[in-house]
């Protein structure tokens, strides 16, 4: 087998999509992530991305990337025999300064198992999730409100729901003001990621997000309400109306991920129409 990095963002479509597209749902977060960086080659900072596949005979086994500061994302592959030629390399590459990996379940856990006993350096899991995928809306039931996309004069309601989400979620990213500030700031000014609002007498109530395309889909995420307006329906209304949207826009899929704790949000995404398809766990670093 054979490791090759990527410098140029179109170049590591061409070779990686091929790959990621057998299992797209899998692997809408890596897709995702490229086609973001497409769009806005700064948009997770100004370090340059990590971009690798490994072959086999010429065959793509695996693809991996990383948009520092953030984690290394491993994709969908059929075995875990491609993972002892990554880690070595992004060892080389950012020493075991790294915060910690994601990617389907077995392949995450396989890898984790194999950064400690390469680096003597401990992890964590801090996220259990489910990767859903809808191709048909079904209907839900009827809430006052309607959704609308977000403009100026919510700039600094949603900047605390999106740090407040952070927090709740338990991501790598909470507790970061300055990063919740920033995403909303670039959402309004047409950049990045697109969020909508459910509203109840010009009153928000309920914040989502949709962003990474694939090439037949888009993800949503995150999906966000207070909670004085919980268990009102509000939530499953706005992903409902986006994900309609969405599809009504030329998506043949939309995506999301879930946590596997929370029963009540995998209950009410499938009474909307998405479909289980894996599951991905996220590991934090601990020395």
């Amino acid at each position: 087998m054979q490791l090759e990095r990527f410098t140029d963002v179109n170049k590591f479509e061409s070779a990686a999509q091929p790959f990621l597209l057998r299992h797209e749902a899998d692997n809408n977060l890596p897709l995702g992530l490229i086609s973001n960086l497409k769009h806005d080659p700064l948009q997770y900072g100004s370090v340059p991305p990590y971009m690798i596949v490994v072959r086999d005979v010429g065959e793509i086994v695996a693809v991996a990337l990383r948009t520092p500061p953030h984690f290394l994302v491993l994709a969908q592959m059929d075995n875990t025999t491609p993972i002892p030629l990554i880690l070595p390399d992004v060892i080389s590459e950012f020493g075991t300064d790294i915060p910690g990996l994601l990617g389907p379940s077995k392949i995450s856990a396989a890898a984790v198992e194999m950064w400690q006993a390469q680096t003597g350096i401990g992890y964590e899991r801090i996220m259990a999730e489910r990767a859903y995928q809808l191709e048909k809306v079904n209907p839900v039931a009827e809430v006052p409100g309607s959704m609308r996309p977000i403009k100026q004069s919510d700039r600094d309601l949603l900047v605390e729901w999106i740090y407040d989400f952070a927090i709740e979620a338990n991501l790598p990213e909470g507790g970061d003001r300055a990063g919740a500030e920033a995403g909303i700031e670039r959402a309004l000014s047409g950049k990045g990621r697109r969020y909508y609002v459910w509203e109840v007498e010009s009153q928000p109530v309920s914040l989502a997000g949709c962003t990474g395309e694939t090439p037949n889909g888009i993800r949503i995420g995150p999906v966000y309400t207070p909670l004085d307006a919980r268990r009102k329906g509000y939530a499953t209304a706005l992903v409902a109306h986006l994900s309609q949207l969405l599809l009504d826009e030329g998506r043949r899929y939309c995506f999301l991920f879930t946590d596997l704790s929370n029963g009540t949000s995998n209950h009410i995404y499938q009474e909307i129409g998405y479909q289980p398809v894996c599951d991905v766990d996220m590991y934090r670093f601990v020395s």
